[in-house]
């Protein structure tokens, strides 16, 4: 029996997406906001998500939609979007359906999604669902790879197997901050490891991290998952330099939806003026076709004026040793996926480790 939720603002977009699902058969439920989607698919775990990316509602479809994904790496997605969008604009998504919604075109996009999901690509980042008495109800793979690491294994099914109770007191009783914990293993290892719990479902949403992830701990994606809101973090600034951008408002609206906010340049010289104007971008993207000329002096003179900013490359052909011989390491390859545009929010390489609460 498939899973299915709806997470849509629109009320009567909403009851016209439900009932349509519910007559394709299998449990069906719907969401208003990005905090009930989360729980919603946390007791869910559905495999089929609709979701709203039109004007009416950007941020909270897209919200929804790639965290959800992050937790369900299955989850197929059908994205709602305002007609003339551009299905190279959302990348990874399965299936685009522009408007007008009506019933039945939502009941055919939702058929054509039955063949499978496309890979959306994702975080290196471990999420648990557990249940009463800490049962592990689903990990995803990541989680499962750090369970392999354990006396535990791979397979276990329950958390306490892994923590003993007693040294999980503090991830207990917090819930607003990341605790270190050590399960128990052949070699010494620790977790960073994270709680939400939901004491009406019995639920409660673990992320694990290892101790070369622990930038993933401010990424947007995880803030969403535990505080249940869009991130309330300042603003971040990334510089994009393309001359000839693919579908620059719905990536826009996607980086505004997670906290950024985006500025475009055409030519090498725009960028320069940009990035001394505002101080606050330490994010630079770098299309080599467009900056290709004058590269080298662009590297250099963006990490003489700001040091710290980090630059990435990016381009429809494969140019990573071009870059590479900028010490240009990161690297896009186009058409972008929405992850992929918000793995420009993570830590800059000046980021301060976040301060830690140890928990033995």
């Amino acid at each position: 029996m498939t899973r299915q939720l709806v997470v849509l603002a629109d009320p009567v977009l909403r009851a016209v997406a439900r009932r349509t699902l519910e007559r394709l058969g299998g449990t069906v439920r719907a969401a208003a906001s990005l905090d009930e989607a989360i729980a919603e698919g946390v007791e869910l775990q559905p495999d089929l998500l609709v979701a709203d990316g039109s004007s009416r509602s950007p941020r909270t479809g897209l919200q929804a939609a790639l965290s959800l994904r992050t937790l369900f790496p299955e989850l197929r997605v059908l994205l709602l979007a305002e007609s003339g969008s551009s299905p190279a604009a959302v990348g990874g998504f399965l299936e685009l359906l522009e408007a007008p919604f009506d019933a039945t075109r939502l009941a055919c996009a939702i058929e054509r999604l039955a063949d499978g999901a496309r890979d959306f690509g994702g975080l290196p980042v471990g999420l648990a669902i557990l249940g009463p008495d800490r049962t592990i109800l689903h990990a995803n793979e990541m989680a499962q790879r750090h369970f392999a690491a354990t006396f535990a294994g791979l397979h276990t099914t329950s958390f306490d197997a892994l923590i003993p109770p007693e040294h999980q007191i503090g991830l207990e009783r917090s819930t607003d901050r990341w605790h270190r914990v050590f399960p128990e293993a052949a070699a010494p290892i620790h977790w960073y490891v994270r709680r939400r719990h939901w004491p009406q479902r019995e639920r409660s949403l673990l992320a694990i991290l290892s101790e070369d992830q622990r930038t993933l701990m401010d990424h947007p994606l995880v803030e969403m998952l535990f505080q249940g809101c869009r991130t309330q973090r300042t603003s971040q600034l990334v510089l994009v330099a393309d001359a000839h951008a693919s579908s620059p408002e719905m990536f826009e609206a996607s980086l505004d939806a997670f906290g950024g906010s985006l500025r475009w340049a055409t030519q090498a010289a725009e960028v320069l003026r940009q990035f001394e104007r505002e101080p606050g971008i330490r994010r630079v993207v770098l299309d080599w076709e467009t900056v290709e000329a004058r590269g080298e002096e662009l590297a250099m003179t963006l990490r003489a004026l700001r040091p710290g900013t980090r630059l990435v490359g990016t381009s429809i052909h494969d140019r990573r040793d071009e870059f590479r011989s900028l010490g240009i390491t990161e690297y896009l390859s186009k058409p972008w996926r929405l992850f992929d545009v918000l793995e420009l929010l993570g830590a800059s390489p000046d980021a301060p480790p976040r301060a830690l609460e140890a928990e033995r």
